[in-house]
């Protein structure tokens, strides 16, 4: 009776075992249809019997963690606008195991004092939300387990784990300081420079003291008009999110005076992961001189836009707005003509109609961490004679646009797809992973990138 209630409970633990290691069928469907028929850069960017037998290895995994082995998937593309979030993180985070990191570090650090490797060492985000200790792992790993930080993600826990891979390239496994999960790709600008792809700058401290990071103010994402002096006027635009663009309207309406007589108009869009162009609209008559093309480009009309136009007219209708709703007939009517297939776009003309003004020169400020509206604004304000664009190279975010949000359906991770592929000129090429250059390059050595814009108009 013994024998036969061990070997019971053995193929109980064995099929609870390979129960928790199978892949979610629900999830691993829903996600490769989402890929095939609502991601416009699908066609474009596959290799069918390539991406077939990751499919299949995906599907075949006896991996624990099935948001590594779905974001295989999404990570084929390397498309900002085709990326799987786990949002969750940090719900179930082991305090115990925190504990021992930090314990574990304190040792390492004391016993490799003075024999630390180039890139192990203390390291703080360039937004001053976080230090981390970077560790050697192996000869092509590191990890980065948190020291301090001002966000959700304890101290001790382990925020990033880098592998080089075959190219010499890392490979990241991040979980943000606010706990959400997300592969990317990592590189060193210099020894003491480490760029996580858009999502945070790094730079190596020389020295570091214990609550060193209170005394750092953290970078805002909250919009602001600052008049620096006579001839400078700064408007930090660091988030295009549909919830500021009201904001930034009335900030631009109440300074309307101020803008117009500044000889500098100083626009700092570093770190905006994008939103919506109504964010940026109401700065055209301050910025253009001739009319702005707005790029044309191909949607996918697939059955989930065509759905998704349907629910947004509804709102249209509850509200009587016969013109909007005749707006969105038309739109959807075309759409449902071109059903499945990718539907070309004209581009058209922003009429230029400025608001008389002595601004003689316009600065955009930007860096990595620009993707997606913060890039339209660059594509279409660079138009203007008077706009120059300095910096550093922005995410290359802006050739796959208008993303919609799923959530999978069993283990509720958060998934981006992009519907419509930007035309492509020979004035806006491809920017998929390159990112738009500026005008005139910042390093990373200049504390203070406003000032640096200042100086330079004082010298030009």
């Amino acid at each position: 009776m013994r024998k036969l209630i061990i070997i019971i409970i053995s193929i109980f633990l064995v099929t609870n075992h390979l129960f928790a290691q199978k892949m979610p069928a629900k999830d691993l469907d829903f996600l490769l249809q989402k890929i095939k028929n609502v991601y416009a850069g699908y066609k474009e960017k596959v290799n069918e019997d390539e991406f077939n037998r990751l499919v299949n290895e995906v599907k075949n995994s006896n991996s624990k963690d099935t948001f590594a082995q779905l974001a295989k998937l999404t990570g084929y593309f390397k498309d900002h606008h085709l990326s799987l979030f786990n949002t969750k993180e940090l719900n179930n985070v082991d305090s115990i195991e925190c504990s021992n990191n930090l314990l574990y570090l304190n040792k390492y650090i004391k016993t490799k004092k003075g024999k630390l490797n180039d890139y192990e060492g203390y390291w703080m985000d360039e937004i001053n939300t976080g230090i981390i200790f970077l560790k050697k792992i192996s000869k092509n790993e590191l990890r980065g387990y948190i020291i301090e930080t001002k966000k959700k993600a304890p101290p001790g826990f382990c925020t990033i784990k880098m592998k080089k891979d075959k190219g010499g390239n890392y490979n990241a496994d991040i979980i943000t300081l606010r706990g959400s999960r997300i592969f990317s790709t990592a590189s060193f600008k210099t020894n003491k420079i480490l760029v996580v792809n858009s999502f945070s700058k790094w730079k190596k401290l020389d020295e570091y003291k214990p609550g060193l990071l209170a005394t750092k103010k953290e970078f805002s994402f909250i919009p602001e008009l600052k008049i620096i002096d006579s001839n400078n006027v700064l408007i930090r635009m660091p988030d295009f999110g549909g919830y500021n663009v009201k904001i930034y309207d009335s900030i631009i309406a109440a300074n309307e005076d101020i803008i117009t007589k500044t000889k500098n108009l100083i626009l700092d869009i570093r770190n905006n992961g994008g939103g919506t162009s109504g964010s940026f609209k109401s700065l055209v008559p301050y910025v253009c001189t001739n009319p702005i093309i707005r790029g044309g480009g191909y949607q996918l009309c697939s059955e989930e836009i065509i759905i998704d136009a349907k629910n947004d007219m509804q709102e249209y209708i509850k509200l009587k707005d016969t013109a909007t709703i005749e707006i969105f007939e038309k739109y959807i009517k075309e759409m449902e003509n071109n059903k499945n297939k990718l539907r070309f776009v004209n581009p058209d003309t922003l009429d230029c109609e400025p608001k008389p003004n002595n601004i003689k020169n316009i600065a955009i400020i930007i860096n990595h961490g620009c993707r997606s509206a913060a890039e339209l604004m660059i594509l279409w304000f660079k138009q203007s004679k008077k706009v120059k664009v300095f910096g550093e190279p922005t995410a290359g975010a802006v050739d796959y646009l208008d993303m919609l949000t799923y959530t999978l359906p069993t283990t509720g991770y958060t998934l981006w797809v992009a519907t419509v592929k930007r035309l492509l000129t020979k004035e806006n090429g491809k920017y998929d992973n390159i990112g738009i250059r500026p005008d005139i390059q910042i390093s990373d050595n200049e504390s203070d990138w406003v000032k640096f814009v200042q100086n330079y108009y004082e010298k030009n």
